[in-house]
């Protein structure tokens, strides 16, 4: 009885958001050229590619219409100039300025060349409140997968980037725990 969107038709809607930035036969000239030159059985895939490669092709899942809706809806309506989300929660407004009135501390992290969520609408609640920000290279997908690797370029676990100001959002989290503990 509940309406969904098919998991496959939202894979394309993904698909089709990053055209731009790559088509389709660059994709796949991309997939081919992976295995030129290379023997089947010496032909080294990286796994992450692999794994990411797997979940499109064959993990898509069927989503609520009210979870569309709301995607559809954070993407294509901006904030407001009271700070008031283009979404609700049990139908409550959700305005952004909560934020510091609750004095919860913010890490945005999001990647430098992402195809998907850009740097401007990752970084659009700093027109209205203050967070720190942290630039990955690639995208979102490389934040939870490619720096997780303790000897990463961006550990996720230490400061890095330029003189060391970018935070990985583990880092962030123990920098936050140790300052409770020392005001205790």
């Amino acid at each position: 009885g509940n309406q969904v969107a098919d998991g496959n038709l939202m894979a394309w809607i993904y698909k089709i958001k990053s055209i731009e930035d790559e088509f389709s036969f660059t994709a796949n000239l991309r997939k081919i050229l992976m295995y030129k030159n290379n023997k089947i059985d010496e032909i080294k895939i990286n796994k992450t590619a692999a794994a990411i490669n797997y979940w499109l092709l064959h993990e898509k899942t069927d989503l609520p219409m009210k979870i569309v809706r709301m995607s559809f809806d954070s993407d294509n309506i901006p904030i407001d100039e009271e700070g008031v989300l283009p979404v609700k929660i049990f139908n409550k407004e959700l305005n952004i300025h909560r934020i510091e009135e609750k004095k919860i501390k913010w890490l945005i992290c999001y990647g430098e060349k992402d195809a998907l969520v850009e740097k401007e609408s990752a970084l659009a609640p700093l027109n209205y409140i203050k967070a720190e920000k942290s630039e990955f290279p690639k995208g979102h997908v490389g934040i939870a997968t490619s720096w997780t690797k303790p000897n990463s370029i961006c550990p996720l676990h230490k400061k890095f980037g330029k003189n060391k100001k970018q935070k990985g959002p583990v880092y962030y989290q123990l920098e936050l725990d140790k300052n409770i503990d020392e005001k205790s």
